[in-house]
């Protein structure tokens, strides 16, 4: 049985009380980064992170010196020969209270990238704001992200993201990452760098109508009450997917999406109507929305994945919409990591938890891979290692 546990690194602080239910309802887990000195963040809490807190679903991760300090030294490098002037922060420039938001809490950071941006006048401190240090929310974002990636892992959980840019960001090195989130030319590949493929699922899943006007005290019986069904909905995806990686012998393409229509209408189809049956017997009516679940293996050019993968042009590299979920596979480039070289394993899973209500997996599917290429160079030559 799969656990689906992920990292939310952006704030610590849940910023959508509405993206937080809807975690829940699916998510075992849900870390966030966390200080003992919370007093010097900005206080945005809601009954909703309350009691899911007490429920034990959102648990607290203050990263370790090592990893921030290793988050740092990756995002330093990432920056070398990057034009940054326009994300300077003249020391000049007032920081109180009011720009509370703007900042960055040092805990998350080391002293040596501090001191390292402040030089450069990308970061600025105030008494006013102890604690925290002022950086452009571009720049920050992409310093979490890299934080983020460093620390998931040691939690066995995905970087959450609740939003398709974020979501292709999953798994790239700090190079890659910087680029993209700062609008830079992507990167030729890197030696820590491997050529890849995604295998990209969208699929349908059941949502509450009007969440906001559910009690969170509602959402805490929804998950122990139905844990089982929960569970399988997780499976059959994880399932699909995997499959999909396993399929590297077919040769039609046709005979490809075949069999995944199979397995959907014979595990995803069924968990879906057990969840929706479940969200009823909890007084939830429901509506549909789609999640986004991506695994990553080798260019594999004898099969059937790298005739629905990427091209050069925008009508073939389009997912497939299908009945109930929408699939396709695109061209990445990954880092490697330092103890497994191994493509799927559930830690390079990567889950987009959007949730969006009305929006159909082969729209969620297209969003996802406009995202990616922002972090995708340039294809000279057919998908190989």
């Amino acid at each position: 049985m799969s656990e689906w546990c992920g990292l939310y690194y952006r704030h610590v602080h849940f910023r959508d009380e509405h993206w937080l239910k809807l975690t829940a309802l699916y998510w075992d887990r849900l870390y966030r980064f966390h200080a003992d000195n919370l007093e010097i963040t900005v206080p945005r809490i809601s009954y909703a992170e309350v009691g899911l807190i007490e429920a034990g679903f959102v648990r607290h991760v203050t990263p370790r010196p090592e990893e921030v300090r290793w988050a740092a030294e990756r995002f330093l490098a990432a920056l070398e020969g990057v034009d940054l002037s326009r994300y300077a922060v003249p020391p000049s420039e007032p920081f109180g209270p009011a720009q509370l938001g703007e900042g960055l809490a040092m805990w998350k950071t080391s002293g040596e990238l501090i001191e390292r941006l402040t030089g450069m006048d990308l970061a600025a401190r105030s008494p006013v704001t102890a604690g925290r240090v002022r950086m452009h929310t571009t720049l920050a974002h992409a310093y979490l992200l890299v934080l983020g990636s460093q620390v998931a892992p040691g939690y066995g959980a995905a970087p959450l993201a609740d939003d398709e840019f974020d979501h292709s960001a999953t798994g790239l090195g700090a190079r890659r990452l910087v680029a993209g989130v700062l609008d830079q030319p992507t990167p030729e590949t890197q030696a820590d760098e491997w050529a890849a493929l995604l295998v990209n699922l969208s699929v349908a899943a059941v949502l509450p109508r009007n969440l906001d006007d559910i009690p969170v005290q509602r959402i805490v019986e929804f998950r122990s009450r139905y844990a089982g069904e929960r569970a399988r909905f997780r499976d059959a995806v994880d399932g699909m997917v995997a499959e999909a990686t396993q399929l590297g012998g077919i040769r039609e393409r046709d005979v490809l999406l075949d069999h995944l229509q199979s397995r959907f209408d014979t595990r995803i189809r069924p968990a879906l109507d057990d969840l929706q049956r479940a969200m009823r017997g909890q007084r939830m009516e429901t509506v549909w929305g789609a999640i986004n679940v991506q695994a990553a293996m080798p260019p594999v050019m004898t099969s059937a994945l790298a005739l629905v993968a990427t091209q050069p042009s925008a009508p073939q590299a389009a997912a497939i919409g299908l009945g109930g979920f929408a699939f396709g596979v695109w061209a990445a480039v990954l880092q490697r990591r330092r103890h497994h070289e191994q493509a799927l394993r559930q830690s390079s899973m990567a889950y987009l938890h959007q949730l969006q209500t009305g929006l159909a997996p082969l729209g969620l599917a297209e969003r996802v891979r406009a995202a990616a290429e922002r972090f995708t160079p340039p294809r000279r030559s057919p998908i190989g290692p």
